[in-house]
């Protein structure tokens, strides 16, 4: 009996704090480490970026610009999910309208056992259909 207690606690625990994990394979396309992408969404361009350096318990900024015709799409939901391949918890955040951008500003812990890259899936609800692009970048160790 006490053996069924001990697992079911810790199944919870798992559960209860597990981000959405999205480990995709390298490609320099989709890292952000030094210098800014860009991806389609429907009609839209998306252009992300990211203040630099990138380092563990530092003030980072994202910036989300979604352009349609050379123009700022300003009436969008956009979250940014980050994780590591180990599971570093669940960091979900809904970006703010900046105007003429989409921005967070966020802080990433360090991984404890060296690891220094980042998922990062950028979601935009589109008139009530989703758009998810994953992207990484390498934090300073």
């Amino acid at each position: 009996m006490a053996y069924r207690i001990i697992f079911i606690f810790f199944l919870f625990i798992n559960f209860a704090f597990a981000g959405e994990r999205f480990a995709v394979a390298y490609n320099p396309d989709i890292d952000l480490t030094k210098s800014a992408k860009s991806f389609v969404c429907g009609d839209m361009n998306v252009y992300v970026d990211l203040s630099r350096p990138l380092e563990p318990f530092k003030d980072t900024r994202l910036i989300v610009k979604p352009m349609k015709n050379g123009v700022f799409v300003g009436n969008l939901k956009i979250d940014a999910i980050f994780n590591m391949k180990m599971d570093m918890g669940n960091f979900v955040y809904l970006l703010k309208n900046g105007g003429s951008f989409y921005q967070l500003n966020f802080i990433l812990p360090k991984c404890i056992w060296g690891d220094k890259r980042w998922y990062l899936k950028i979601v935009l609800n589109v008139d009530r259909k989703l758009c998810e692009k994953i992207l990484l970048f390498d934090m300073v160790r």
